[in-house]
Protein backbone atom coordinates (compact mmCIF):
# COMPACT_ATOMS: atom_id res chain seq x y z
CA UNK A 1 0.00 0.00 0.00
CA UNK A 2 1.42 3.42 -1.26
CA UNK A 3 -1.50 5.79 -0.43
CA UNK A 4 -3.15 5.89 3.17
CA UNK A 5 -5.96 8.18 4.26
CA UNK A 6 -5.38 9.56 7.81
CA UNK A 7 -8.42 11.69 10.05
CA UNK A 8 -9.29 12.43 13.50
CA UNK A 9 -12.66 12.97 14.47
CA UNK A 10 -14.58 13.57 17.92
CA UNK A 11 -17.41 12.05 19.72
CA UNK A 12 -19.17 13.49 22.82
CA UNK A 13 -22.08 13.02 25.05
CA UNK A 14 -23.72 14.05 28.18
CA UNK A 15 -25.91 12.43 30.81
CA UNK A 16 -28.00 14.14 33.30
CA UNK A 17 -29.97 11.67 35.77
CA UNK A 18 -32.50 14.29 37.17
CA UNK A 19 -34.51 11.78 39.36
CA UNK A 20 -33.66 8.39 40.36
CA UNK A 21 -35.98 6.85 37.22
CA UNK A 22 -35.66 9.45 34.66
CA UNK A 23 -32.26 9.42 32.50
CA UNK A 24 -31.51 12.18 29.85
CA UNK A 25 -28.55 12.07 27.58
CA UNK A 26 -27.34 14.13 23.87
CA UNK A 27 -24.34 12.66 22.03
CA UNK A 28 -22.20 13.84 18.36
CA UNK A 29 -20.17 11.61 16.66
CA UNK A 30 -17.60 11.79 13.80
CA UNK A 31 -17.29 15.52 14.22
CA UNK A 32 -14.02 16.14 12.23
CA UNK A 33 -12.59 17.79 9.14
CA UNK A 34 -13.10 14.36 7.08
CA UNK A 35 -10.97 11.85 5.35
CA UNK A 36 -8.72 12.91 2.45
CA UNK A 37 -7.16 10.37 0.18
CA UNK A 38 -5.00 12.01 -2.46
CA UNK A 39 -6.84 14.76 -3.58
CA UNK A 40 -10.37 13.82 -2.80
CA UNK A 41 -12.01 14.54 0.80
CA UNK A 42 -15.14 12.76 2.23
CA UNK A 43 -16.96 14.05 5.10
CA UNK A 44 -17.51 11.72 8.08
CA UNK A 45 -20.85 10.38 8.83
CA UNK A 46 -21.50 12.86 11.49
CA UNK A 47 -24.14 12.69 13.82
CA UNK A 48 -25.77 13.63 16.68
CA UNK A 49 -29.12 12.62 19.28
CA UNK A 50 -31.06 12.88 22.25
CA UNK A 51 -32.33 10.38 24.53
CA UNK A 52 -34.29 9.29 27.23
CA UNK A 53 -34.87 6.58 29.35
CA UNK A 54 -37.60 6.43 32.24
CA UNK A 55 -37.86 3.20 34.71
CA UNK A 56 -41.74 2.67 35.05
CA UNK A 57 -40.81 -0.06 37.58
CA UNK A 58 -37.61 -2.12 38.89
CA UNK A 59 -38.59 -4.41 36.30
CA UNK A 60 -39.55 -2.36 32.86
CA UNK A 61 -37.31 0.09 31.48
CA UNK A 62 -38.71 2.56 28.59
CA UNK A 63 -36.29 4.73 26.07
CA UNK A 64 -36.25 6.36 23.46
CA UNK A 65 -33.60 8.76 21.18
CA UNK A 66 -34.46 10.72 18.48
CA UNK A 67 -30.74 10.78 16.09
CA UNK A 68 -30.12 12.93 13.18
CA UNK A 69 -28.08 11.97 11.12
CA UNK A 70 -25.81 14.66 8.34
CA UNK A 71 -27.09 14.41 5.11
CA UNK A 72 -30.03 11.78 6.04
CA UNK A 73 -33.71 12.07 7.42
CA UNK A 74 -33.80 12.27 11.33
CA UNK A 75 -35.41 9.30 12.83
CA UNK A 76 -36.78 8.01 16.11
CA UNK A 77 -35.62 5.11 17.72
CA UNK A 78 -37.58 3.61 20.90
CA UNK A 79 -37.37 0.41 22.80
CA UNK A 80 -38.37 -1.69 26.07
CA UNK A 81 -36.58 -3.99 28.39
CA UNK A 82 -38.49 -6.21 30.81
CA UNK A 83 -36.33 -7.90 33.83
CA UNK A 84 -37.88 -11.20 34.07
CA UNK A 85 -35.65 -12.63 36.95
CA UNK A 86 -33.54 -11.06 39.10
CA UNK A 87 -31.43 -12.06 41.95
CA UNK A 88 -28.10 -11.53 43.88
CA UNK A 89 -26.53 -13.52 46.55
CA UNK A 90 -26.12 -11.22 49.26
CA UNK A 91 -22.86 -12.96 50.40
CA UNK A 92 -21.09 -12.97 47.78
CA UNK A 93 -22.49 -10.07 46.03
CA UNK A 94 -22.71 -11.86 42.55
CA UNK A 95 -25.68 -10.87 40.85
CA UNK A 96 -28.39 -12.34 37.84
CA UNK A 97 -30.70 -11.44 35.82
CA UNK A 98 -32.69 -12.23 32.49
CA UNK A 99 -33.90 -9.22 30.56
CA UNK A 100 -36.23 -9.66 27.36
CA UNK A 101 -36.18 -6.71 25.18
CA UNK A 102 -38.40 -5.24 21.86
CA UNK A 103 -38.00 -2.33 20.04
CA UNK A 104 -38.08 -0.12 16.79
CA UNK A 105 -35.89 2.14 14.89
CA UNK A 106 -37.16 4.08 11.98
CA UNK A 107 -33.39 4.29 10.33
CA UNK A 108 -34.20 0.51 9.16
CA UNK A 109 -38.15 1.04 8.22
CA UNK A 110 -38.60 2.12 4.42
CA UNK A 111 -42.34 2.84 2.82
CA UNK A 112 -40.09 0.46 0.04
CA UNK A 113 -39.39 -2.81 2.80
CA UNK A 114 -42.80 -4.45 3.56
CA UNK A 115 -42.93 -6.29 6.66
CA UNK A 116 -41.66 -5.75 10.30
CA UNK A 117 -38.57 -3.53 8.45
CA UNK A 118 -37.25 -1.77 11.82
CA UNK A 119 -38.92 -3.56 14.53
CA UNK A 120 -36.48 -5.59 17.20
CA UNK A 121 -37.11 -8.36 19.66
CA UNK A 122 -34.31 -10.12 22.17
CA UNK A 123 -32.68 -11.49 25.21
CA UNK A 124 -30.22 -10.95 27.73
CA UNK A 125 -28.83 -13.21 30.40
CA UNK A 126 -26.31 -11.40 33.23
CA UNK A 127 -24.47 -13.08 35.12
CA UNK A 128 -22.23 -10.87 38.03
CA UNK A 129 -19.67 -9.10 35.36
CA UNK A 130 -20.48 -11.30 32.40
CA UNK A 131 -23.82 -10.85 29.79
CA UNK A 132 -24.83 -12.84 27.17
CA UNK A 133 -27.51 -10.82 24.91
CA UNK A 134 -29.12 -12.10 21.66
CA UNK A 135 -31.04 -9.56 19.56
CA UNK A 136 -33.17 -10.44 16.41
CA UNK A 137 -33.47 -7.50 13.68
CA UNK A 138 -36.13 -7.05 10.96
CA UNK A 139 -35.23 -5.95 7.52
CA UNK A 140 -38.27 -6.55 5.97
CA UNK A 141 -37.92 -7.45 2.35
CA UNK A 142 -34.20 -7.92 2.59
CA UNK A 143 -34.86 -10.24 5.21
CA UNK A 144 -33.51 -10.59 9.41
CA UNK A 145 -30.46 -10.12 11.34
CA UNK A 146 -29.52 -12.16 14.17
CA UNK A 147 -26.96 -11.30 16.96
CA UNK A 148 -25.10 -12.69 19.59
CA UNK A 149 -22.62 -11.00 21.73
CA UNK A 150 -20.87 -11.95 25.18
CA UNK A 151 -19.52 -9.21 27.11
CA UNK A 152 -17.29 -8.78 30.18
CA UNK A 153 -17.59 -5.10 32.24
CA UNK A 154 -14.46 -4.17 33.72
CA UNK A 155 -13.82 -1.78 36.55
CA UNK A 156 -12.53 -1.42 39.74
CA UNK A 157 -14.01 -4.05 42.68
CA UNK A 158 -15.65 -0.97 44.91
CA UNK A 159 -17.65 -0.32 41.64
CA UNK A 160 -18.86 -3.55 40.98
CA UNK A 161 -19.54 -4.67 44.63
CA UNK A 162 -21.81 -1.26 45.11
CA UNK A 163 -23.75 -2.00 41.91
CA UNK A 164 -24.31 -5.52 43.52
CA UNK A 165 -25.29 -4.41 46.67
CA UNK A 166 -28.01 -1.80 44.87
CA UNK A 167 -29.38 -4.26 43.24
CA UNK A 168 -29.75 -6.26 46.59
CA UNK A 169 -31.50 -3.72 48.08
CA UNK A 170 -33.99 -3.10 45.27
CA UNK A 171 -34.63 -6.31 45.63
CA UNK A 172 -35.02 -6.30 49.31
CA UNK A 173 -37.37 -3.20 48.79
CA UNK A 174 -39.86 -4.52 46.25
CA UNK A 175 -39.97 -8.29 48.78
CA UNK A 176 -40.85 -5.76 51.42
CA UNK A 177 -43.30 -3.82 49.83
CA UNK A 178 -45.55 -7.13 49.13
Amino acid sequence: IDEAAHTAALDAGVRFRPSDRLTLSASVANIGKGLKYLLRTDSLPASGRIGSGFALSKSLLLSADLIAPKGAKTHLAAGTEYCVYNMVNEETTDSARFLIRCGYNGRNSSGKLRGAAGWSAGAGFEFSTWAVDYAWTSFGDLGNTHRLSLSKQFGDSEYLENRANARALDIHRSKSAR
